[in-house]
């Protein structure tokens, strides 16, 4: 029985290829909600040019011939790091109010196109209305 529902779950037909296409076109659709940072996250997008570009670009001559394929992003984002740990409490709080405010910015506009794609008459809400 066992054996019978596990290679049995798949529809065998011609139009099988479709059915799957069409699902996969109307969840295609729906956005995936924003996901918060983490402050070296938030901290490098605000401040890479600025304050991490010109510390990354000046180590990574230093080393980039001596470590062994090391990924620049990788070594970009220890120095992110170090860079992020180095700064004052105050200004990591106010990073880390900042980088809250986006986050619920991002998602206020996420709950905003999920409303407006339940007002879409294709949706199945809309069918139960």
């Amino acid at each position: 029985m066992a054996w019978y529902h596990t290679f049995n779950k798949k529809v065998h037909s011609d139009d099988s290829f479709e059915i799957e296409k069409a699902f996969h076109e109307m969840t295609k659709a729906i956005p995936t909600a924003p996901k918060i940072k983490r402050n070296t996250q938030f901290y490098s997008k605000k401040y890479y040019d600025t304050r991490v570009k010109p510390t990354v670009d000046a180590e990574w001559e230093l080393v980039k011939d001596t470590l062994p394929k090391t990924s620049h992003i990788a070594f970009s984002n220890k120095i992110t790091e170090r860079m992020y740990e180095s700064e004052s409490e105050s200004f990591k709080e106010r990073l880390d109010v900042e980088r809250n405010e986006e986050h619920l910015n991002n998602m206020a506009e996420y709950k905003r196109i999920l409303d407006a794609l339940e007002k879409l008459p294709d949706s199945p809400k809309s069918f139960n209305e």
